[in-house]
């Protein structure tokens, strides 16, 4: 089990050093812009036949925070992914990726916490730590090692509907509104379907990433909600 969702965490990392930043709504963490990601298309003129990638413009955040809820075979894990971009990481420039997991309830539940560093230039893993518990027993506490890769890490196929399906074409389906984290948004919902699975993506005005998307495949449901960005 704890293989599984570091997995998850260390592939959203490694997602991230590639261009897809990540954060929450407080106060910027970082003073250099990470590169853009396509130009963006703003929620109020987005077509049916746009990507998820032309709704994102990763050159205006400097961190950002997503609350994800997942629910596979009946367990539910809830999530808080946080990354912050172009820090110093004893003397490189660098990623920084901040998990807390929290699964399960009672004497069973596990929680994890895992901060991982990447560098920005090559996205080589420069160092982190990670800590997980069940109950109040120690599963797991140890530091993650410079050249870490997730490819060698059992689970390592775990997709993240927010970056993996950047290229799909998506189709308008209206204009609600949205409550997460983040605040309250008047938004409009895109859907989009890649063989099996099926998502939700949910862009509001003036947000340089989605407030909010859903996906699910086979027994697995996620909800991803903007906590804050900056």
């Amino acid at each position: 089990m704890k293989y599984r969702y570091t997995a998850i965490f260390i592939i959203l990392i490694a997602l991230a050093a590639a261009g897809c930043t990540s954060t929450t709504q407080t106060s910027p963490a970082a003073s250099t812009q990470p590169a853009a990601s396509g130009t963006p298309t703003t929620a109020s003129n987005a077509a049916s036949g746009s990507t998820l990638s032309s709704m994102i413009d990763f050159s205006k955040v400097n961190w950002y925070e997503y609350r994800m809820t997942s629910d596979t075979g009946g367990t539910s894990t809830t999530s808080d992914l946080r990354w912050d971009y172009n820090i110093d990481y004893n003397g490189h420039k660098a990623n920084k990726a901040t998990m807390n997991m929290n699964m399960g309830t009672s004497d069973s539940a596990t929680t994890e916490v895992i901060t991982s560093y990447t560098d920005v230039a090559s996205g080589a893993t420069l160092g982190g730590h990670i800590k997980m518990m069940t109950g109040s027993q120690v599963v797991l506490d140890q530091d993650i090692q410079p050249g870490a890769s997730a490819t060698t890490t059992p689970g390592a196929s775990t997709e993240n509907p927010l970056t993996t399906y950047q290229g799909t074409s998506v189709t308008k389906i209206g204009t609600e509104s949205v409550t997460v984290p983040a605040g309250t948004y008047t938004a409009t919902k895109y859907t989009w379907t890649s063989g099996s699975n099926t998502g939700n993506v949910w862009v509001a005005p003036n947000v340089p990433i989605p407030v909010k998307m859903s996906y699910s495949a086979a027994s697995s449901t996620t909800d991803m909600e903007l906590v804050g960005w900056g």
